[in-house]
């Protein structure tokens, strides 16, 4: 009965006869005797994945594979463990009589499917396992940008380039590369904005996936970060360039226009007035880039100035700015009378020639310390005239400058203002400035003209 199919049996047998008057016999057989009809039963497991995606365990590191097998007829030998189909060599431990543990490691970077077959001894076939995809991946993804150089300046009309990610298993969705541009406003202002880098292209999925730039149309100092995961959770913050060179960011900048110019404050008013007594203040003249200037020159009337001597310049590269370059220009150069006309010249890196008057920055005025001289016909200092009005031409002429106001009183003998016989104040007999003398000089050939009204004693102050 112990020895019958509905229970399980692993030992020796052993028989005792004994006859009437109570004598035995002992008979022993030494061999191992088994029953079994259970089949045996498996657990595996596994240490943790970074993660399980799709059924596909991902790990960044050797896999610690556990076979527990339930099994009182037990012999290693039968237990056939594979990995993609080869054979491995498991160790083997017994926690019990009846449970039997086998370890081993998976440890090469590769995709992987464990299987465990087993049938006892008495043919009980245990049911196959066949685990899902396993993933070791210790590499780290890539990230290499086509057609772009670290601190370059370019001008190229169209200016593409494309970013490719790739790792044997990579994360599409870590891939998001982060362009920003630094833009400078018509107020002067810099304003930092991302770049739309478009819609991921997939080159080969789960593998390889691109961002395709067709053009960078604005003038502006760009820079560009990037970081990707693959399932395994390795981490890449860095952009391979074809140099062969790692970069934790790239800067480049797009210069198709090259420089801006501008002035301060000071030299503004300076230009707009333009004929001046004196010069009071430095001359000041920036030079804005979207990457530093670091070849210039400097000319006064054509002439090269000396830097450190007759001129000075600082450079300012502010984060969040483009950079800029200023020129100040000793005030000492413009003492003596005359015109004056300065020109900054330079060269950035696109290897592109910048001229400030070019760049629509005329800085030039005129010094003017001599006093206008006016030729008048038809008044004489105490003279009397027998007619109801008289005509009086002036000549005004200066050697200096420009002449930019000229205005004619009558007044009485007290230094009033006269009036005619209605009482309307008729002393301002010739009043104008600026382009509106100039031109009538010029219709006039280069002569004023106006009359005096009839009245004694009458004073005639003619200002210019």
């Amino acid at each position: 009965d112990v020895l019958s199919s509905e229970n399980q049996f692993n030992g020796t047998v052993k028989f005792v006869a004994f006859d009437c008057s109570e004598n035995d016999t002992e008979k022993a057989d030494a061999r191992r005797v088994i029953v079994d009809s259970i089949a045996p039963t498996a657990i595996i497991t596994y240490n943790e994945p970074v993660q399980n995606v799709n059924n596909i365990s991902y790990y960044d590191g050797n896999i610690d594979v556990r076979v527990s097998i339930n099994e009182a007829n037990f012999y290693s030998e039968d237990v056939i463990v594979k990995v993609n189909d080869k054979d491995i060599d498991v160790k083997w431990n017994d926690e019990s009589v009846d449970v039997h543990i086998g370890t081993f490691i998976i440890s090469e970077d590769g995709d992987y499917i464990v299987t465990v077959e087993y049938m006892d001894r008495s043919s009980n076939k245990m049911t196959k396992y066949t685990s899902n995809q396993l993933t070791i991946d210790t590499e780290l993804p890539t990230v290499d940008v086509s057609n772009i150089k670290n601190n370059s300046a370019n001008k190229d009309e169209i200016y593409s380039f494309t970013i490719t990610a790739d790792d044997t298993n990579l994360d599409m969705t870590s891939f998001k590369p982060v362009l920003t541009a630094i833009i400078r406003k018509d107020d002067g202002s810099h304003v930092t904005k991302d770049v739309s880098l478009g819609q991921m292209l997939t080159v080969k999925k789960g593998k390889t996936y691109s961002f395709s730039i067709e053009n960078l149309v604005e003038d502006a100092v760009y820079s560009l970060v990037c970081t990707v995961k693959d399932m395994s959770g390795n981490e890449y913050s860095k952009i391979l360039l074809s140099d062969g060179i790692e970069y934790d960011k790239v800067l480049f900048s797009i210069n198709r226009n090259g420089s801006t110019f501008a002035v301060d404050k000071n030299t503004d008013t300076l230009i707009k007035q333009y004929y001046v007594y004196n010069v009071y203040e430095d001359v000041v003249i920036e030079e804005i880039n979207t990457d530093p200037i670091e070849h210039f020159i400097v000319k006064l009337n054509g002439k090269e100035l000396i830097e450190g001597e007759n001129y000075t310049t600082k450079m300012s590269d502010n984060d969040g700015e483009w950079s800029k370059r200023t020129y100040i220009i000793n005030k000492g150069l413009f003492t003596e009378e005359g015109e004056y006309r300065i020109v900054v010249e330079s060269v950035d890196k696109t290897e592109t020639t910048a001229f400030s008057d070019v760049k629509n920055v005329n800085v030039s005025f005129a010094v003017d310390q001599t006093r206008p001289v006016l030729i008048i016909s038809g008044l004489q200092e105490g003279g009397r005239y027998q007619i109801k009005e008289q005509t009086v031409t002036v000549i005004p002429t200066d050697d200096g400058g420009r002449l930019g106001s000229i205005k004619v009183m009558v007044l009485d003998s007290e230094g009033k203002p006269i009036t005619d016989k209605n009482g309307q104040d008729i002393s301002i007999r010739f009043d104008m400035s600026g382009e509106e003398l100039f031109n009538y000089l010029n219709e006039n050939d280069d002569k004023v003209t106006f009359t005096i009204p009839e009245g004694l004693e009458n004073q005639v102050q003619i200002i210019c």
